[in-house]
């Protein structure tokens, strides 16, 4: 369903705050009750640092407090008013202001979890999805609440810092934009004081709904809009004879535990790939959505020349609405869930069996960029609000592009100097994997490198997952070929 154009704003009933939540809040919200958290998440980095850790530790608690003030909504609870969530105000947000400065700092010290352990950010990210949100027990002031900061402290000197979090509270972009106010809160010390904040007013900073935070609506927005919407039945109109992975069990053996692959492409390979799409005016994340398509397609080859409408589907296609942000709402405080999903479909008979592999990857490659453009040459996308059509297909694919890391989230802080006294190292995200039964990708590069991270329940076993990931890379690295 499309959002209409009247969104309401924060009221103030009985000492709280509430709105409804819109979009993708209230899709991410439901999906998540119907998995059973599957789509909450931990994303976090490693860093070195020269702060001693006795003051560290209170520097990130100082932190939190600032975001509290300038990120609300991290302290919110959602309330479910009625189990349709087509009635107005079903699901709504609900915020209680902080009454003063030391109430600020008691609500940081219980939000913030400080683990002193040796354990890798791999498995503390796979123990943080075992554990479901909201959180319940750990006192009244963030009772409820869907948002924890974790601080791994290590003898090596390599710490972590992760948020746990729903996805209908953040996305990977507002991750980055909260993970920037932390490390330039404790690197610098220019900054205004806890003190002087206006304790008690914060919630003026609460997000406003996705068609404010974007201007508002725009004539012609309805018939716009059901065009978005065709588009997205016309992809999936044929997906009962969509292909995909097969798996191993047909029953989860350990819910919230997933099987992780986790694959870098060296900075010498990843330029070459970079310098090949420049060529093409494809991107990333076309690359590799193609190139697990044609591993897909590939395994299935046989079945496909009897099946003129095979084909693959990638339904929970993530398109971020910062593009689409207008002040005062554009900045790093914006802390919600803001996106679609929608849904995109390649045919077996969109490739050209008969050509190289190459051929059929850019084949491929600009059937997706098509239905992209659909999308994004669309303004008033941000109407579309909850995810398309969105039905639970086990043979779906999603690759999620959480983009250059450092274009986000600076590496050494304070900015600009020559003697950091905090670097990042590296990154991690994990989800909650229980009923979701396809395959979850998400890449990124840092440091000139490029990261594809592949998780599912464990449905699948380790090496088959191995398998399909080797042959999407091998797909994609078609792109360098010069002889093709």
């Amino acid at each position: 369903m499309s959002l209409t154009e009247g969104e309401q704003p924060w009221t103030l009933h009985a000492g709280l705050y509430t709105r409804p939540l819109y979009g993708s809040e209230l899709s991410h919200n439901i999906l998540s009750e119907l998995l059973d958290g599957g789509n909450e998440y931990c994303m976090g980095v490693s860093f070195t640092c020269t702060i001693p850790l006795h003051v560290l530790v209170p520097s990130i608690r100082n932190a939190l407090c600032f975001l509290r003030f300038y990120s609300p909504l991290l302290a919110a609870s959602i309330e479910k008013h009625d189990p349709n969530p087509a009635i107005p105000m079903a699901r709504s947000w609900s915020y209680k202001p902080v009454c003063t400065l030391e109430d600020a700092k008691t609500w940081a010290e219980a939000s913030l979890t400080v683990h002193r352990a040796s354990i890798s950010d791999d498995d503390f990210v796979l123990s943080m999805n075992q554990i479901r949100l909201p959180y319940t027990d750990r006192g009244e002031l963030i009772d409820k609440q869907h948002f924890g900061c974790h601080l791994v402290l290590r003898a090596s000197g390599v710490h972590s810092i992760f948020f746990h979090t729903a996805h209908c509270l953040a996305d990977g972009f507002t991750s980055y934009n909260a993970l920037y106010r932390i490390f330039d809160l404790i690197s610098t010390d220019a900054h205004t004081s806890i003190d002087t904040l206006d304790w008690g007013q914060e919630w003026r900073n609460l997000p406003v709904g996705p068609i404010t935070a974007t201007g508002g609506p725009k004539d012609g927005w309805e018939s716009e809009v059901e065009a978005l919407d065709a588009a997205a039945r016309q992809a999936m109109e044929y997906q009962q004879y969509s292909k995909g992975l097969v798996a191993q069990r047909d029953h989860v053996l350990v819910r919230g535990k997933s099987v992780r692959i986790h694959r870098v492409l060296d900075s010498k390979i990843f330029k070459e790939i970079l310098n090949a799409l420049a060529l093409t005016d494809f991107t990333v994340t076309q690359l590799l959505e193609a190139a697990q398509v044609l591993a897909v397609l590939q395994a299935h080859q046989s079945e496909l020349l009897r099946e003129d409408k095979a084909n693959v589907i990638l339904d929970f296609t993530i398109i971020s609405y910062l593009r689409f942000l207008v002040p005062p709402y554009n900045g790093r405080s914006h802390h919600v869930s803001f996106m679609c999903t929608v849904p995109m479909v390649v045919y077996a008979t969109d490739v050209p069996w008969n050509e190289s592999s190459k051929a059929q990857l850019l084949a491929v490659m600009a059937r997706l960029r098509e239905q992209y453009a659909i999308r994004l040459s669309n303004k008033h996308l941000p109407h579309i609000g909850s995810s398309q059509n969105f039905q639970e297909n086990p043979n779906a694919l999603m690759i999620t592009n959480l983009q250059k890391v450092e274009d986000r989230l600076p590496l050494n802080w304070p900015l600009g100097s020559h003697n950091p006294t905090v670097q990042i190292s590296d990154m991690r995200i994990g989800l909650r994997l229980t009923d979701l039964d396809r395959p979850m990708t998400h890449i990124w590069s840092l440091r000139s490198e490029l990261h594809i991270h592949l998780a599912a329940c464990d449905l699948y076993d380790k090496s088959y997952l191995d398998n399909f990931v080797d042959n999407m890379i091998a797909i994609a690295l078609s792109i360098i070929d010069r002889d093709a």
